[in-house]
């Protein structure tokens, strides 16, 4: 996926589109959004991209709806062992 995007460094990018469907309702399609999230995560560094993410999270954590409460919920434990601001 990051190859079509144009490599690593507009991971940033390609995330944010993925957390638009995490506010989704849909179970299935926050579930995958998440999944796609974190495979991003996994070749990437964090640390690089650590104020996107947190604000990213920050905003899914914050909203009025549970929905992406939840997507937040599934992000954390693969971003939290990466950034060093407190989450």
């Amino acid at each position: 996926m990051l190859d079509n995007a144009g490599g690593p460094q507009y991971a940033d990018h390609v995330i944010r589109v993925l957390e638009q469907l995490c506010y989704i309702e849909e179970p299935i399609v926050r579930q995958k959004a998440t999944e796609s999230i974190k495979t991003i995560l996994s070749k990437i560094r964090i640390i690089d991209f650590e104020q996107p993410l947190l604000e990213i999270l920050t905003k899914l954590i914050t909203n009025e709806c549970t929905d992406p409460k939840k997507a937040a919920i599934n992000l954390i434990p693969t971003v939290y062992l990466s950034v060093n601001q407190p989450i």
